[in-house]
């Protein structure tokens, strides 16, 4: 009996069954931004928790840099000298302030620091400024409960600075003294430490599962790209699928563009981040992640360079994996339409669809292999 001709049926209804594969083809990709982008928001708190924290006795006689983990109870307060607020504006003319804050002036390894208060803690650092100020007055030592649970950072602010100068004249401090305290750090308080430490394990097992499912599903193409699969096949194959009639390969030119244009889309993001995180005082793992995972979705086309599709008379070889039409299925493409007037092509077998838009020349090849007019 004649074998029956490969014949070109365009799809225009998917299965249940393909729906689910396009579901799986996307989510391994959307499992790795989800993690990626919780790492990024996450990861200079994540290394912060992490650190061992230091305590306020020990920041009376050790200096500190800019992300640093404080944890622990204030032992002394020299008071408030500032407060923080959300100023409400509407047609650029305000409309009203909600107070969220205050800073405190608290000692610190030759010098002063600034530690910011939530509204809440108030009432206890008032108290125990009181108990300071009584206790350098050969008063009793201060038994108050403020607790602090944040990081270090710098003062970017020119008038909390202008202010905290001023307070410290106003309690006695010479010009010179000031100016012998050096830079003046900021310890803000955050409360969010663990949880954003939780969110950064937690993204980097949604990471780690998005990778899992992109390389099951991209096994053959990643392992045409690492160079392990070979064109040929073994002779049983090769003798059951006849003889080679047309080559398809991956366009090098479109893999080329597709590189350039994800990492310029990856790396401008990457950048803004950065001049974010380092506009706050730190910095910890953000840019080398940030820059990293830039990189790695820039180069993300590179997986399919070494694609290809070699047909025969009786089925085809898609990157060292033969398919044999009678078990198969006869291929069928779905062509969609994008927006920028060019078209993804999807040639689909009994069970494995294969995106072909990248392939050079691919519809007319396989047309001249099987006659197709």
């Amino acid at each position: 009996m004649k074998q029956q001709r490969p014949m070109y049926r365009s799809k225009e209804k998917e299965s249940g069954k393909e729906k689910l594969q396009d579901i799986l083809k996307v989510l391994g990709p959307v499992l790795i931004a989800a993690g990626l982008l919780g790492m990024l928001i996450s990861i200079d708190k994540f290394t912060i928790a992490i650190k061992p924290a230091v305590d306020f006795e020990r920041l009376l006689n050790e200096s500190v840099q800019p992300g640093e983990h404080i944890q622990g109870r204030v032992l002394y307060a020299y008071g408030c000298f500032a407060e923080s607020s959300v100023i409400h504006a509407e047609y650029g003319r305000k409309t009203g302030e909600t107070k969220n804050g205050y800073y405190y002036v608290v000692p610190g390894n030759g010098g002063v620091m600034i530690l910011e208060v939530p509204l809440r803690y108030n009432n206890v650092m008032e108290k125990l400024t009181q108990e300071t100020f009584q206790y350098l007055s050969d008063g009793p030592e201060p038994q108050s409960n403020a607790w602090i649970n944040g990081y270090v950072v710098k003062n970017r602010s020119e008038s909390l600075l202008r202010m905290l100068r001023e307070y410290l004249a106003a309690l006695g401090y010479t010009e010179g003294q000031i100016e012998g305290m050096g830079e003046v750090y900021i310890i803000d308080q955050d409360d969010s430490l663990t949880e954003l430490r939780n969110l950064f394990v937690g993204s980097v097992v949604t990471l780690a599962a998005g990778l899992v499912l992109l390389l099951v599903r991209k096994r053959e193409e990643l392992a045409v790209f690492l160079g392990k699969n070979k064109r040929n096949l073994n002779p049983e194959q090769e003798s059951r699928l006849g003889n080679i009639l047309e080559q398809v390969f991956t366009d090098r030119k479109v893999i080329i563009k597709q590189v350039a244009i994800l990492m310029g889309m990856g790396l401008v993001p990457a950048s803004l981040f950065c001049y974010y995180k380092s506009s706050q005082g730190y910095l910890a793992g953000s840019v080398i992640l940030a820059y990293l995972a830039a990189v790695a979705f820039g180069l993300l086309p590179l997986a399919g360079s070494r694609e290809y599709i070699i047909f025969y008379e009786n089925g085809m070889n898609y990157c060292g994996e033969a398919f044999l039409y009678e078990e198969s299925g006869y291929p069928e493409f779905q062509v969609i339409p994008q927006k920028n007037g060019k078209v993804t092509v999807f040639l689909r077998l009994k069970n494995r669809i294969f995106n072909v838009s990248g392939m050079k020349d691919f519809m007319e090849k396989y047309k001249r292999a099987y006659g197709i007019m």
